[in-house]
């Protein structure tokens, strides 16, 4: 997603005879941060402080309702391309294909990221899964807590320990979007999206946690 918004970003600006010319391209960008952030809340399920705060600064400057939504958001972008035809500030043919396959690249990589989000291993799979899990590390525990030396039962408990480790990990793995404390730095990546195509001093651009912080969200 952050390839293909530099993309984005790097085709219109490529397309601008004289960059500034025309506010329809800053809206065009600055729209398409928005549509970032929407899919930040889209894809947890729940919308951060970060994302809050962030949605309702873009929202306030692109002169929108709040709540928009992410489908109309794309639309309006859709419209906005129609829009520089109209006036004359690219032409119907190359122009009009590169920035759209841009925008097409862009509706791929969201679609990717819903795919994963929207395609979990089924609920009995998951449980079969667990109850495997638990059953070979309690035996394991159990066959080597019979063993005579005291050593080996802490072996046995630490092996029951890792499998356990293991099954939670995989149960991650397979959402990575819902946690805010194991899940994806979702607000970390919007904020780079936000300074690749707003600049650095972008309120948006600004992540919710420090370089050095031991956890991102």
């Amino acid at each position: 997603m952050v390839s293909a918004s530099r993309e984005w970003r790097d085709g219109l600006l490529a397309l601008q005879s004289q960059p500034g010319q025309d506010p329809l391209w800053e809206l065009l960008n600055r729209r398409h941060v928005l549509i970032s952030w929407n899919l930040n809340s889209d894809l947890r399920g729940w919308i951060s402080p970060s994302c809050k705060q962030a949605t309702a600064q873009l929202e306030k400057e692109l002169s929108i309702e709040p709540g928009r939504g992410r489908q109309r958001l794309l639309q309006d972008q859709a419209r906005g391309m129609a829009q520089l035809v109209k006036q004359g500030l690219i032409n119907d043919g190359p122009s009009r294909v590169l920035l759209f396959n841009a925008h097409s690249r862009i509706l791929r990589a969201m679609g990717g990221l819903e795919q994963i989000q929207q395609q979990p291993m089924p609920p009995s799979y998951s449980l079969f899964i667990r109850l495997i899990v638990w059953f070979f590390g309690l035996l394991l525990f159990l066959r080597m807590d019979e063993i005579s030396h005291p050593h080996w039962s802490v072996v046995g408990f630490i092996s029951l320990i890792g499998f356990v480790l293991a099954e939670r990990l995989g149960a991650l793995l397979e959402d990575p979007f819902t946690s805010a404390r194991f899940g994806l730095p979702m607000d970390h990546i919007c904020a780079e999206i936000s300074a690749d195509l707003l600049g650095q001093g972008h309120p948006s651009a600004a992540p919710a946690q420090g370089p050095k912080a031991q956890l991102w969200t």
